[in-house]
């Protein structure tokens, strides 16, 4: 294992994070959000140095819907300083993706990990609800995405929770559209498993 690998290891312990080891330098992680469960990885690189994060969407963009999901996608990297959203264009799969160099010969320090893994783990889950709308046609991706961000500036962003703590619930839900029933259905139906893990760093 690398010495960057093994900085990662030892921030996941410090914070108390469950993680597995899946080979290549790569770890796969849960997390559940205001919005929704997620799986995510960490992948350690050494030529050059370099740690990056996906965190991934729990559910695909049906192939009708792709092209107005990408268009949304578009809208919100172009404010971003940290971090992209990105699709897959086959088969529909977004992820979060934040990557960062590090040094080689030294572990990665906790400031350098810290806002790459909260940068991945917060663009999916704050722009999950405008993707999901767009996804399966309850608003365009222009509106999708003025709602959805209208909503994160009046809201204050909780921190992630693993799957070791426990997931505090609000007393009272407001009342779901048609189209979040469905969509919460679709949640409920998947288990938050990507095909794979991002492809080692050649």
């Amino acid at each position: 294992m690398s010495v960057i690998a093994d900085g990662i290891r030892e921030f996941f312990d410090a914070n108390q994070y469950a993680y597995t080891d899946v080979g290549n330098d790569c770890f796969r992680l849960r997390f559940t959000g205001k919005n929704g469960d997620y799986n995510m990885f960490a992948q350690a690189g050494e030529d050059p140095g370099l740690v990056a994060v996906f965190t991934y969407c729990p559910v695909k963009v049906p192939e009708e819907a792709r092209c107005l999901v990408a268009d949304y996608i578009n809208r919100v990297n172009y404010g971003l300083t940290v971090g992209c959203l990105e699709m897959d264009p086959d088969d529909g799969e977004v992820r979060a993706r934040s990557s960062g160099p590090v040094p080689v010969d030294e572990p990665p320090r906790a400031e350098l990990l810290g806002p790459l893994f909260d940068s991945s783990f917060y663009l999916i889950d704050n722009w999950l609800p405008g993707l999901l709308r767009v996804a399966f046609g309850a608003e365009d991706s222009a509106s999708a995405y003025a709602t959805t961000l209208a909503d994160l500036r009046s809201s204050q962003t909780e921190p992630p929770i693993s799957d070791t703590e426990e997931v505090q619930h609000p007393e009272a839900e407001p009342e779901l559209t048609a189209i979040e029933q469905e969509v919460l259905k679709l949640l409920e139906d998947r288990h938050c498993q990507p095909d794979s893990p991002p492809p080692a760093f050649q």
